[in-house]
């Protein structure tokens, strides 16, 4: 029970930082896409 808590935990903290890098590179795109048209 303790390793699969760690397993999640882990997943939790990768799904997350993937989340915010995916949401940040979408600000970006949007940001240029704005920024040359």
């Amino acid at each position: 029970l303790r390793e699969q808590g760690m397993i999640w935990v882990i997943l939790e903290a990768f799904s997350l930082s993937f989340a915010e890098k995916s949401l940040f590179a979408l600000f970006r795109v949007t940001q240029a896409r704005s920024g040359s048209s």
